[in-house]
C-alpha cells in the first residue's frame, strides 16, 4: 500500500524555524539600534532646549536690571534690580541676581535672587543649565566699546558648553 504523506518533515520545520529566528534577531537589532539614536536626538534637543531657557533668563533679568554691579570676574554677572511690591517699584531699595558658575560643579549655571526684605520678590536658586563649559560677560557701551561693569549699558553674554 501507498502511504500518503500529509505535512512537514522535522528537517523542513526546523530550516523553517531557525530562518525566522534569524529574521526576528534582525529586526530586533535593526528597532534597538533605531531607538537608541531616537533617544540620543531627543537628548539634543532637550539639551538645546534647555540652553535656550537659560539665555531668556538671563536676557530677561538684563533687561530688568538698573545696573551691572563691579565685579572683578568675567564670568559672575551681578544685577541689581528694582524691588518689587504690591503697588510697583520701590523706590531706593534694590533686589540682587547673580548669575554664575557653581561653587562646587563648572558644568551648572546657577542664578540666585537676593530681594531686599521689603520687596515681594521671592528669593530664588535656579540651575539654569547643567551642561556648561564657559560663560563670559563683557560690559559695552553704547557705541559697543568694552567698558566697566558700572558704566554698561549693554552685557554681552559667551556661552558654551559641553558636547
Amino acid at each position: 500500500m501507498n502511504k500518503l504523506t500529509i505535512g512537514f518533515t522535522l528537517v523542513e520545520i526546523l530550516i523553517a524555524s531557525s530562518v525566522a529566528l534569524i529574521i526576528g534577531i534582525l529586526l530586533l537589532s535593526i528597532l534597538a539600534n533605531n531607538n537608541g539614536v531616537f533617544y540620543k536626538q531627543n537628548a539634543i534637543i532637550n539639551e538645546g532646549l534647555s540652553l535656550n531657557d537659560a539665555m531668556s533668563e538671563i536676557d530677561k533679568n538684563i533687561s530688568q536690571a538698573i545696573n551691572v554691579v563691579d565685579t572683578s570676574d568675567s564670568h559672575t554677572l551681578i544685577l541689581k534690580l528694582p524691588a518689587l511690591d504690591a503697588n510697583g517699584v520701590l523706590n531706593n531699595i534694590y533686589d540682587y541676581v547673580i548669575i554664575a558658575k557653581d561653587a562646587d560643579n563648572n558644568n551648572i549655571l546657577r542664578k540666585k535672587v537676593f530681594p531686599d526684605p521689603l520687596s515681594n520678590r521671592k528669593s530664588e536658586d535656579l540651575n539654569l543649565t547643567t551642561i556648561l563649559d564657559s560663560i563670559d560677560f563683557s560690559y559695552l557701551d553704547r557705541s559697543g566699546a568694552i567698558v566697566s561693569p558700572n558704566l554698561a549699558t549693554a552685557v554681552s553674554v559667551t556661552l558654551s558648553v559641553k558636547s
